[in-house]
Formats: structure tokens, C-alpha cells, sequence
């Protein structure tokens, strides 16, 4: 299973910002991964993982083979 990590980033405007990171089972930094970024007009960079159980999602698809091992942003808007 893969994992959710949450960090925070300096936006342009110097502010600190939130992302919500899915790491899919077996990551290696040395490898290259797509990367999905998700993001729309309400919620947060929590939301996209509990409410819209996105991690189990993924999950699920990478397992079945429907999708490749993939990055998976999600962000604050």
C-alpha cells in the first residue's frame, strides 16, 4: 500500500502552503513516476485522502494493474 505524506511549500507571495503527497508501495527517489496533480474549487489537501478515500483508490487501481505507479498531489484550494 502506498503512502500519504503532508507537506508545505513557499508560494511565490512568500506564504506557506499545504500539499497532501501519495507515494505509491515501493517508491525509490531514484526511479521516475508520473505525476497526477488534483485539484478543484473546494476541500483541501486532507480531504482528497479521507473524504474522497483517494489513497484506497489508488491503491486499488495500481494493484489491479489499471494504473501505473503514479505520484498523486493534492492541494489547498
Amino acid at each position: 500500500m502506498g503512502t500519504v505524506e503532508y507537506v508545505n511549500y513557499k508560494a511565490a507571495d512568500g506564504s506557506e502552503k499545504p500539499l497532501g503527497i501519495y507515494l505509491p508501495e515501493g517508491y525509490d527517489k531514484n526511479e521516475t513516476y508520473k505525476t497526477l496533480y488534483l485539484s478543484h474549487g473546494g476541500g483541501n489537501e486532507v480531504e482528497w485522502m479521507t473524504i474522497g478515500s483517494a489513497k484506497n483508490i489508488f491503491d486499488n487501481l495500481i494493484a489491479e494493474g489499471k494504473l501505473d505507479k503514479t505520484i498523486i498531489v493534492t492541494m489547498d484550494n
